[in-house]
């Protein structure tokens, strides 16, 4: 009798060691795969797998292991491959949404078709399902070629890119996470500034690394492996686990951080959250990551032997000066391809002799044999400047012509017309922006895409005469003691720009202009600019070459297609337009609509909407096309 309560007291103490050691166990797999996303990991693991980009499966947008049908489209090089599978997406995406449409009037639908979608949704759907599901249908075009040639590209950097990660204190296994993002592609470049294989957007890659209009480290995958391991170290400090700290990395740690404090942890998340910008995406974005770590690394189950690309072997200078690319080749000889190959952080102006290559760069070059040396000695004095080369500018005037502005400036007409992308008749505008090439610029080595860059892309007009839209740069003029410009607010500007350019804190210029903090900038709205660290002129500089470095950035990506004519509805404004209806950069929809004031549509209005085509077959978009919008 007297041992009973001692082995009762084992007993419990055995299920409370139980209780307590469970929760350490599920904490040793940093990335759990959860009933409730079973379904979207499977999803996405047939789509990287299984079909090809000549395919596309039609499916439910919340509930992915509802497969409607899978179609065969175009393969993309095939001559009107876009329109032709654009439209057969369409038509798939229509032909289900009929079914589920008479289903949700009749249920008990008869019909041959009708009764296999019905069989889809189980035993218990009704009218309300049917309704609901009608507005859910989501085309997703295959993508296990692209997720192959992704693997072969992966071997040159996934065992840097897990040493880089495990040194940083997060797990080695995110080195899968560019085979969603970029399917390792160096060139990867979304339609709204996300660049390179961690996927970058400018405003978070400045954070980590230096972008600018010479160099551009989000596009270097090593660089930006380093940024990448920090954020996502910062997202896990911040919010707690790694499917949180995943989800942050594409829709951003403070909007999960308000998920979190709604809905708790992941799972609830992921079935409850409703956020205005948590959309499929976001919500998918954990998922795919968990496919894509199921497939590489177990690639050989799914695609067989493959022969991985060898690591990159390098080594790194230092450069102790502004140089130009040129004068780096010849003295390392090594040709201007591979070189530029070896360094995908510079950018095209670098190359075309516009700037040089800036001082404290790391210059990747070939691996030598150890016998010989790699010196920057010989001759430093002269292949070192002390300067970056600075950026002309010319605002044009009433009656000026492209040639009166290259004679003046001592400069080709056809130099003028390259730098600038003009139209095959040297049209120029009044108040226009003109880049001035450089003395020995090869400004025809680079292929320039149209359009143009915006008509009116920076301007500084005097403190005290706002209304005055003189197009000459100001000069510095006092205001309430203080060197002040005022800017009119453009498209893709914040007021983080405008405190970069001017070299203040952006508190500084709310305090300015007494706006509160929050407060997001208008489109045309006027702002007062400190200019006493920068002048006016390099404030402008800057301004030119951000939008420039936009411009040039996405059509190396992409190219306009048909336009098409849309009237405005009840709702939209240019914002939504472009992020939600169209999926365009705002910059894009203000130049083909540059008589437009876009910050007071008017319902019915008549806007262009340009049609983009992807240039590059693993761009972002290219891996979620869509026949839908998004749900």
């Amino acid at each position: 009798m007297h041992h009973k309560p001692v082995r009762l007291w084992i007993l419990v103490f055995s299920v409370l060691l139980g209780l307590f050691h469970r929760p350490v166990l599920a904490a040793e797999e940093p990335f759990p795969l959860y009933p409730v996303i079973e379904p979207n990991v499977t999803f996405w693991t047939t789509i990287y797998a299984r079909y090809s980009t000549t395919q596309a499966v039609v499916h439910d947008s919340v509930d992915l292991d509802i497969v409607y049908e899978v179609i065969d489209l175009e393969p993309a090089d095939h001559l009107g491959a876009r329109k032709i599978n654009r439209r057969r997406m369409r038509q798939a995406g229509q032909r289900v949404e009929s079914i589920l449409k008479r289903l949700a009037t009749h249920p008990l639908e008869g019909d041959a078709g009708c009764r296999r979608v019905a069989a889809l949704f189980g035993p218990g759907a009704d009218a309300r399902t049917f309704s609901q599901a009608r507005h859910r249908v989501r085309c997703q075009i295959g993508q296990r070629d692209r997720f192959q040639a992704g693997l072969i590209r992966s071997g040159a950097y996934i065992d840097r890119m897990r040493a880089i990660l495990t040194s940083n204190g997060v797990p080695g296994d995110l080195a899968y996470l560019p085979h969603v993002e970029s399917s390792f592609n160096t060139d990867a470049y979304s339609k709204f500034g996300a660049a390179g294989m961690w996927q970058f957007t400018r405003s978070t890659g400045k954070r980590f690394m230096t972008v600018d209009y010479v160099l551009d480290e989000r596009r270097d995958p090593i660089v930006a492996a380093r940024a990448a391991a920090r954020l996502l170290k910062e997202n896990h400090d911040r919010l707690g686990s790694w499917p949180l700290a995943i989800t942050a990395y594409n829709h951003g740690a403070a909007g999960m951080q308000r998920a979190k404090a709604a809905h708790g942890d992941y799972p609830d998340i992921f079935t409850s959250y409703k956020g205005r910008a948590f959309k499929f995406a976001s919500r998918n974005f954990y998922a795919e990551f968990l496919a894509a770590r199921r497939v590489a690394s177990d690639y050989q189950r799914y695609f067989g032997p493959l022969a991985l690309n060898a690591p990159i072997r390098s080594r790194a200078v230092s450069l102790d000066g502004f140089a130009a690319f040129a004068d780096l080749c010849r003295h390392f000889e090594v040709s201007p391809h591979v070189l530029r190959a070896m360094n995908p952080a510079l950018r095209p102006p670098v190359f075309s002799g516009q700037k040089y290559v800036p001082k404290g760069y790391v210059l990747n070059l070939p691996a030598l044999p150890e016998s010989e040396g790699l010196s920057l000695a010989g001759s430093p004095s002269k292949l070192f400047k002390t300067a970056q080369k600075p950026s002309r500018f010319y605002t044009v005037q009433r009656g000026d012509t492209a040639g009166k502005i290259a004679r003046m400036h001592r400069v080709k007409l056809d130099d003028l017309i390259l730098a600038n992308n003009m139209d095959r008749r040297a049209t120029v505008y009044v108040r226009q922006t003109l880049r001035i090439p450089q003395a020995g610029e090869s400004v025809r080595s680079e292929k320039k895409p149209q359009p143009l860059i915006p008509r009116d892309p920076v301007v500084l007009v005097a403190a005290g005469d706002i209304a005055d839209t003189t197009p000459a740069i100001p000069e510095r003029i006092p205001v309430q003691q203080q060197p002040v410009g005022i800017v009119q607010v453009e498209v893709e500007e914040t007021l983080g720009h405008y405190a970069e350019w001017a070299g203040v804190r952006a508190s500084r210029i709310r305090r300015l202009n007494n706006l509160p903090f929050g407060q997001p900038l208008l489109l045309h709205q006027t702002i007062k600019i400190p200019l006493e660290d920068v002048s006016a002129e390099d404030f402008e500089a800057q301004r030119y070459d951000f939008h420039k470095r936009l411009h040039e950035d996405f059509f190396a990506a992409y190219r306009v297609g048909d336009l098409q004519r849309y009237r405005v509805q009840p709702g939209d404004s240019y914002w939504t337009l472009c992020r939600d209806k169209f999926d365009l950069p705002l910059w894009l929809l203000r130049h083909y609509n540059a008589g437009v004031n876009l910050a007071a549509l008017k319902i019915h209005q008549p806007l262009m909407i340009p049609a983009i085509e992807s240039l590059l077959e693993n761009s972002p978009e290219a891996a979620a096309r869509e026949a839908t919008p998004e749900a």
